[in-house]
């Protein structure tokens, strides 16, 4: 029987368009499956992961005692060891009247030996911001820090006596650090050397008042301990973090837990404006705690808060911090300035 040109077709498959190259066959897939099938298959391949990826969560998760519930016992664990790790300080209260040469002060004058006879000055010539005067024997200082001996703090400024300060100053060198430090650990006669009439008149400044500017505020020492900082690190994410964040076990637990922020605050509260020692204390975030370069900066030289004579920025802060080892070699000029405005 002779072969007709359908059956020759038939034999070799459909045809492919020549405009479109279908072939007819688009409900299969290129190796034959049929398409409903192989969005099945997607889609079940889509629900196994999702299924262990979830099951992998809840197993991490119920490990991990953040996603625990808190109990009574862990709240009181955590404010015991704000408790523990107190530091003695020496709280820094603004006193009446203006200092005398040696005394100690926030702004103000400066005490020079004979030898020294004009105000520290940048490299540009324009003379350094005197933040403050501490002298030691007037204290009765926490351990490591001297029993007598004078030191200044001054800081580079940017013209209006507002402190240049930078978050990654461990990596600048002594001429670009903000930071300037004068210590005499055995002052003796000398004079008190006047603050230069362009300080004097910087009325935008961190120096606030008049008396700060130009005569200095005298401090009076008030020798206390108090807890940790629960908003400085790594009080932050071990205590404040995990006992605030969290399911409460229980009603006791719920009570304990909302009465926590008022309690963190009134040990923060308690510091007061200005101090040596104890802990740091920060209006925005701790450095220290995204920056491991600067964990082991763990005494507070000076800090510096806010009152009718001092003001930086937005009630602001400074904290000059240093390493316990440098406190104790009198390594002053280690130390890290951190001004938060």
């Amino acid at each position: 029987m002779p072969y007709l040109a359908k059956d020759v077709q038939d034999s070799r498959g459909p045809t492919a368009d020549p405009l479109t190259g279908s072939t007819g066959r688009e409900t299969q897939t290129a190796r034959g499956m049929p398409a409903p099938m192989a969005l099945a298959f997607i889609l079940i391949v889509a629900l196994i992961i999702a299924y262990f990826s979830m099951k992998s969560t809840v197993i991490r998760e119920s490990s991990d005692p953040r996603f625990q519930p808190l109990g009574v016992s862990e709240i009181k664990a955590g404010l015991g060891r704000l408790q523990n790790d107190a530091l003695p300080m020496v709280a820094l209260e603004p006193a009446n009247g203006p200092p005398i040469e040696q005394q100690s002060r926030l702004g103000g004058p400066i005490w020079a030996p004979d030898t020294e006879t004009t105000w520290p000055e940048d490299e540009y010539g324009r003379p350094l911001l005197h933040v403050a005067q501490l002298n030691f024997a007037e204290f009765d200082p926490p351990e490591g820090f001297p029993r007598e001996g004078l030191l200044q703090i001054f800081v580079r400024h940017d013209g209006t006596g507002v402190p240049l300060v930078s978050t990654d100053e461990l990596s600048k060198s002594e001429t670009e650090s903000p930071l300037v430090t004068r210590w005499y650990d055995a002052p003796s006669g000398g004079r008190s050397l006047s603050v230069p009439d362009s300080l004097r008149e910087m009325t935008k400044g961190m120096l606030a008042s008049d008396q700060a500017r130009k005569e200095g505020v005298a401090l009076r020492p008030v020798r206390q301990t108090l807890p940790a900082n629960p908003y400085a690190w790594p009080y932050w994410d071990e205590v404040y973090l995990n006992l605030t964040r969290r399911r409460p076990a229980n009603d006791m637990a719920a009570q304990l837990q909302n009465g926590l922020k008022a309690h963190f605050d009134t040990i923060v509260n308690a510091y007061g404006g200005h101090w040596i020692g104890g802990h740091p204390s920060f209006s925005g975030e701790d450095m220290r705690r995204t920056k491991s370069a600067l964990r082991g900066l763990d005494r507070v030289l000076l800090h510096i808060g806010f009152d009718k004579h001092v003001c930086i920025g937005d009630a602001g802060a400074i904290n000059i911090l240093i390493s316990r080892h440098d406190l104790l070699q009198r390594r002053f000029d280690r130390a890290y300035c951190l001004s938060e405005a």
